[in-house]
């Protein structure tokens, strides 16, 4: 069962940056096989394909309407619509400080974060 759904930017201008990164991330876990990543472009799904990793587009896991204990976010861009459309229980931000109702946890370098936008971790 695939409890996982990862997306991150590639493609174009963005490269493979936050393409590596959470696959890495994934991939060190040994989460690989609970995730799904998502792609909307060419780029994306080809990197997925070059090194064997399960896929599908945004659109088809929207018509499925499946369900995702985590959602893993890796983008410097405002996604914040695909926070809206997706179903998830929890969320992991990477590089990004959009807001959600949903419950999610930032990871953002400091370098990128105006002091005012970091939220403190709260136990």
């Amino acid at each position: 069962m695939n409890k996982i759904l990862a997306f991150s930017d590639g493609g174009g201008q963005e490269g493979y940056g936050h393409l590596r990164r959470l696959t890495l991330l994934i991939g060190n876990l040994k989460l690989c096989k609970e995730t799904i990543f998502i792609y909307e472009n060419d780029f994306q799904k080809n990197f997925y394909i070059q090194n064997g990793l399960l896929h599908s587009s945004i659109k088809r896991v929207l018509k499925e309407r499946s369900r995702f204990d985590l959602m893993i976010l890796d983008s410097k861009k405002d996604r914040s619509d695909l926070l809206k459309i997706l179903t998830f229980n929890k969320a992991l931000i990477i590089d990004n400080n959009v807001m959600s109702t949903k419950d999610i946890f930032r990871v953002s370098p400091s370098f990128f974060s105006k002091a005012d936008e970091i939220n403190p971790f709260v136990f």
